[in-house]
């Protein structure tokens, strides 16, 4: 489902994937572990419409940083998971939709970081 959604003056267009709320308890993770989310892939869903897709993977939400898996002067694929957030004890791998080189990554693991906080860098 395509939804067009406007933050501050500006238009996004968002791609938004529904899932069944079930599917997560019949998972079979254990007590205590977050569930895996389906990969966001942030600047589609974070580049105003029309506009040039930013090389920069920022927090859709607040959270905490609980895997970095890419480091600088990485070549990366389209669609490469670059960190996995925590947050709400959901862990949400993010993405880019263009491969590059990673420039800089600027979290660790247990960062906390704020929404629109930008995480990983391409050239």
């Amino acid at each position: 489902m395509k939804l067009r959604v406007t933050v501050q003056g500006n238009t996004y267009e968002v791609d938004v994937e529904v899932v069944d709320a079930g599917l997560a308890s019949s998972s079979g993770a254990g007590v205590g572990s977050a569930p895996i989310a389906a990969p966001m892939r942030i600047p589609e869903a974070m580049t105003p419409a029309g506009g040039p897709a930013e090389k920069v993977c920022r927090a859709p939400i607040p959270g905490s940083i609980v895997q970095v898996k890419v480091k600088p002067g990485q070549v990366v694929p389209a669609h490469e998971v670059l960190v996995v957030l925590e947050a709400m004890k959901m862990e949400t791998p993010l993405t880019l939709p263009m491969a590059g080189r990673i420039k800089t990554v600027l979290v660790e693991v247990g960062t906390a970081v704020r929404q629109g906080q930008a995480l990983v860098e391409l050239e």
